[in-house]
């Protein structure tokens, strides 16, 4: 059964559509708390079918504005489907979003992808046209830190 995520204070405003999401990907920039999700479009006898990413955003956690999809597993161009939890930074002046996606027939498996932007709102774009690490069973979600080799991602 998909979660609805429902933010403090969403339910006595209603400013956004009540959608189910899972898997909350959350980064403040210049005091604005930016929410990355899974949008879960699962149907009967599905455990999850998740095809976008959302994004809302808030200064207060009151009001939320939702910025729509800024990210579906097609937008990587070596993917075939389904769409993983993911994890957003901003590092060198940029956004990254990282997550986990079902690779295509040149190499089944799980792999993780990595999009970029100028702004936390804009449209995700593929930043390399293929996989950062593929891993070929279980789905692994990514994280980041910094280290002496800024290049590296974990799953």
């Amino acid at each position: 059964m998909p979660t609805c995520l429902l933010p403090a204070g969403m339910a006595a405003t209603r400013s956004l559509p009540i959608k189910f999401t899972a898997d909350p990907a959350p980064m403040v920039h210049d005091g604005r708390l930016y929410l990355y999700v899974g949008h879960d479009e699962a149907g009967e006898g599905e455990m999850f079918r998740i095809a976008e990413w959302l994004l809302y955003s808030t200064e207060d956690l009151v009001t939320w504005r939702d910025h729509g999809p800024v990210l579906r597993p097609e937008d990587f161009s070596w993917t075939s489907r389904d769409a993983w939890a993911s994890e957003v930074i901003e590092k060198d002046e940029r956004f990254w979003f990282y997550t986990t996606v079902e690779h295509d027939e040149t190499d089944h498996g799980k792999a993780n992808g990595g999009a970029g932007a100028d702004s936390p709102a804009d449209p995700l774009q593929d930043a390399r046209g293929s996989a950062l690490v593929r891993t070929r069973g279980a789905p692994v979600g990514p994280h980041w830190w910094d280290d002496d080799r800024p290049d590296r991602v974990c799953g």
